[in-house]
């Protein structure tokens, strides 16, 4: 957990089936254990959430709750394209 503490990212790739999200799951457990905050995200569903908060008015405040977690794992990066509202 040395990385959360010196503020490093971690980016674990792989093909399919490897096991990132485990990892990634892995990681996050330990961090929780650590007293760390955490938040895991798909990013397609996060990128879908923070286009909705821009239509409904909570896009400032979904992006102050994310800053505040000292952990955030973003899943599946790079499995979909982004649509123009996305980028």
């Amino acid at each position: 957990g040395s990385y959360l503490h010196k503020k490093q990212n971690v980016l674990i790739t792989g093909p399919t089936g490897a096991g990132k999200t485990y990892v990634a799951c892995a990681l996050a457990a330990q961090a929780c254990d650590q007293l760390y905050s955490v938040r895991y995200h798909r990013l397609s569903r996060l990128l879908d959430d923070l286009s909705s908060g821009r239509l409904d008015g909570t896009y400032q405040k979904q992006l102050l709750a994310l800053s505040r977690k000292q952990l955030l794992i973003l899943d599946d990066w790079g499995m979909e394209k982004l649509s123009p509202d996305h980028a």
